[in-house]
């Protein structure tokens, strides 16, 4: 009897451990799923509830300001204001992985994850953009010691830029982690010209010099035009060497502090970075011809241009389209540029007083007469026209550089180029029953019928 008694206790024993455990395993099963991120708990049982604690999040997050810093300025901002969003399928679909449904461990401890990164969805050139436009305000153009009116010469001063690249990079991360400050990547800019160099080098005989006038009232224009020409300014070219205005005035982008404004590609006037850089090119052109420099490479525009004379204009862009020239003196030559109200002074400095004075000829000109082309289309009404593009005449002409001695004999002519101007047709709309010429001059005036 009394082994039956001992049996009885402890089968009531295990019924009770067995009762006891399952109200356990029922009451762990029970508990919630969580994850922690960045302080915030969110559920993981119910989607609903993830998304709702999502939008604390996103608010908690992107709301929060990240500063930028540069030097001694300093930026606010933040991920929303840069478009920043969270991966909402990204980080359920994390969480989900991280903590199952079965994870009874992590049940017992209420939370499964509490590290979860952050997910975000970013437009990285939405955000390279912020960027350029922040390089924009940061960048300072270095500047060439130079020689003041009274002939001193003025000391140097390095610029600076923003490294886009290598800020964006720091700024994601911070993004991504949660970092409240992001030092931005910055560049000292080395002037070519330095104070030493000028003192080592006595240029106050010019070789000649050259003016072009703009439109102050186009402000763009005006602050390409003025960038470039600080940056021509004091440069030394050493004898035999040859100066590229590319290399000297680098590249034409936002971050260095150049505008939009109006350029001329394909006969057309366009919005680009640096539009009126070209006024500067060619202003230098002239100078150069002028101081019998010997040209390397020089391209003319599409069309005609109203600052210079036809024939002696000077395209450039980089890095494709340059302007090249060389030294052929046995002495160093200093470029002197200036801007003074409306208009743009080059000169071109030596120690020496030039010996042979140049003038530019142009020759063997010809206009080309600009075709009339027509386009059929059914909403013109017949018998009418609508013009659609303006006709423009074409040029070409030989340009000779002439040589002159102190007695004002000439020496010798060469030609610098042989320069062609497309014409631009006239386009019209008409009817498609309507007759026209098909190959029409509109210097003979014909017009649709």
């Amino acid at each position: 009897m009394r082994g039956l008694k001992v049996r009885r206790r402890a089968l009531l024993l295990i019924c009770g451990f067995i009762v006891m455990g399952g109200g356990v395993l029922f009451y762990i099963r029970r508990l919630p799923r969580q994850v922690v991120v960045a302080g915030i708990t969110l559920p993981l049982d119910d989607r609903q509830q993830f998304d709702t604690a999502l939008d604390m999040l996103e608010e908690h997050i992107l709301e929060t300001p990240l500063y930028i810093v540069a030097d001694e300025q300093v930026w606010e901002v933040t991920g929303r204001s840069l478009g920043v969003r969270l991966d909402r399928v990204a980080m359920w679909e994390s969480a989900q992985e991280q903590c199952p449904s079965g994870a009874l461990l992590g049940r017992l401890r209420r939370v499964c994850l509490t590290d979860e990164p952050l997910r975000l969805l970013i437009d990285q050139s939405f955000v390279r953009d912020y960027l350029a436009r922040l390089g924009a305000l940061y960048w300072r153009a270095p500047q060439n010691a130079t020689y003041d009116e009274l002939g001193r010469i003025q000391p140097e001063k390095s610029g600076r830029v923003l490294n886009i690249d290598v800020t964006l990079e720091r700024l994601l991360t911070a993004l991504h982690y949660g970092t409240p400050t992001v030092v931005a990547q910055t560049q000292v800019i080395t002037p070519a010209v330095t104070q030493a160099a000028l003192l080592q080098l006595r240029a106050e005989h010019a070789l000649a010099s050259y003016t072009t006038y703009f439109d102050v009232t186009d402000v763009g224009r005006t602050a390409n035009i003025v960038a470039a020409t600080i940056m021509l300014d004091g440069f030394v070219l050493e004898p035999g060497a040859t100066f590229s205005f590319n290399q000297v005035v680098g590249p034409r982008t936002i971050e260095r502090g150049f505008h939009v404004a109006e350029e001329i590609i394909n006969q057309e006037l366009v919005p680009g970075v640096g539009g009126g850089v070209c006024q500067t090119s060619s202003t230098l052109y002239n100078a150069a011809l002028l101081s019998g420099l010997e040209i390397v490479y020089r391209r003319p525009h599409s069309k005609p241009l109203g600052y210079v004379p036809t024939g002696r204009d000077a395209t450039v862009y980089y890095d494709s389209i340059d302007l090249r020239f060389r030294n052929p003196y046995h002495f160093s030559i200093v470029i002197r540029a200036g801007v003074h109200y409306n208009a743009l002074r080059i000169t071109i400095f030596a120690p020496e007083p030039p010996a042979v004075r140049y003038d530019i000829v142009v020759a063997e000109v010809s206009e080309l007469p600009f075709k009339a082309e027509f386009i059929a289309s059914a909403e013109v009404p017949p018998g009418e026209s609508i013009q659609v593009q303006a006709g423009q005449t074409g040029w070409v002409g030989r340009i000779f550089r002439v040589a002159y001695d102190a007695a004002g004999r000439e020496l010798y002519r060469e030609q610098i180029s042989h320069d062609l101007y497309p014409a631009k047709p006239v386009i019209f709309k008409v009817h498609p029953n309507t007759y026209y010429p098909k190959d029409a001059s509109a210097a003979d005036g014909l017009l649709p019928l």
